[in-house]
């Protein structure tokens, strides 16, 4: 019983540190995008070529793809910065 609650400790831990690594990917996602596009005008790069990896895929497909490469970056920043110590969920 013990292992069970020990497991189900760390599922949800880890879940709370991937929604908190979305949350940040997806609030550097535009920001990131208009800097990569104003460098990539200044140097004269097409911004559709970066963003759908030389194109190698669609639109969406490469908007999804640089949103999880950000996603992935973005987790070690949500883990060192996650409450670990945090004995209560939600709002006081």
């Amino acid at each position: 019983m013990a292992e069970e609650s020990t497991a189900r400790r760390v599922w949800r831990c880890g879940s709370r540190l991937a929604v908190m690594a979305a949350v940040v990917a997806s609030l550097v996602y535009w920001p990131a995008g208009i800097v990569v596009a104003l460098a990539c005008a200044l140097i004269g790069v097409s911004p559709q070529a970066i963003l759908t990896f030389g194109g190698g895929m669609g639109t969406l497909y490469g908007m999804l793809g640089w949103w999880l490469i950000l996603f992935v970056l973005s987790l070690p920043y949500a883990a060192w910065f996650f409450p670990w110590d945090a004995k209560i969920d939600g709002f006081p």
